[in-house]
C-alpha cells in the first residue's frame, strides 16, 4: 500500500487518504474488501498522508478507552510509520487557503464547535482539503463533507472507494477499480 519512495513518482496519480480510510483498518471487520482495494490501487498511484490525518488518527489512539480498540489503532499507526507514503505537513502553501476557508461563512460548522453536539468531535476537513488543494491531490474518502467544501473551494477530486465513485470530478481522468468484496481482506 506504500508508494514507491517517499516523492512523487512521474506519471503515478497521488492520492489523499482521509482519516476514515485510514481508521478504517483499525476496526474490528474492516470494509469488505477495503484492504485489496488499497492494494490494487497501490500498483499504479502514490498514496499519501497529512498532518491532520495522522493527528486525528492519534487522538483516536489517546482516547481510546477499550485496549483492544486501542490495541488496533496502535497497530495502524506503527504500520503508517513503517510505509513509505508521501507525507504532507503543514506549511505555507496551504496558509492562504486554509484561512480562505476558515473565514468562509458558509463552513463554519467546520471550524467551530456544534453547541447541540453530543461528541468532542474535532474536524480537520478543513486542513485536509486545503492539503487537497495545496498539492493538487485527490482524496480518498467515504465523507461526503468534502461535497460541501467543494462548493466553495474547488477540490481535485474526491472518490468514495466503498461507493465506487467520484463525489467530485477529478480534472484529468484517474480509472479506479471497483471494491470487490471477495477479494476478501
Amino acid at each position: 500500500m506504500a508508494s514507491v519512495g517517499n516523492s512523487i513518482t512521474v506519471g503515478r496519480p497521488r492520492l489523499l487518504l482521509d482519516t476514515n480510510i485510514v481508521s478504517a483498518r483499525a476496526r474490528r471487520r474492516p470494509p469488505d474488501g477495503l484492504q485489496a482495494w488499497l492494494q490494487a490501487v497501490s500498483q499504479f498511484a502514490d498514496f499519501c498522508l497529512c498532518f491532520p490525518v495522522m493527528i486525528e488518527i492519534k487522538r483516536g489512539l489517546r482516547m481510546a478507552n477499550d485496549p483492544i480498540v486501542a490495541a488496533r489503532v496502535r497497530a495502524v499507526i506503527e504500520d503508517l510509520d513503517r510505509a513509505d507514503f508521501i507525507y504532507f505537513g503543514m506549511d505555507k502553501a496551504m496558509e492562504g487557503i486554509l484561512s480562505e476557508m476558515m473565514a468562509n461563512r458558509n463552513l463554519r460548522h467546520f471550524w467551530q464547535p456544534q453547541p447541540n453536539s453530543r461528541t468532542d468531535r474535532v474536524s480537520h476537513d478543513l486542513m485536509i482539503a486545503a492539503t487537497s488543494i495545496a498539492y493538487d491531490t485527490c482524496i480518498i474518502t467515504t465523507d461526503s463533507d468534502y461535497e460541501v467544501i467543494d462548493r466553495y473551494h474547488p477540490l481535485p477530486g474526491v472518490y468514495d472507494p466503498i461507493q465506487g465513485r467520484w463525489l467530485v470530478e477529478p480534472a484529468y481522468a484517474i480509472e479506479l477499480p471497483t471494491i470487490h468484496p471477495t477479494l476478501g481482506l
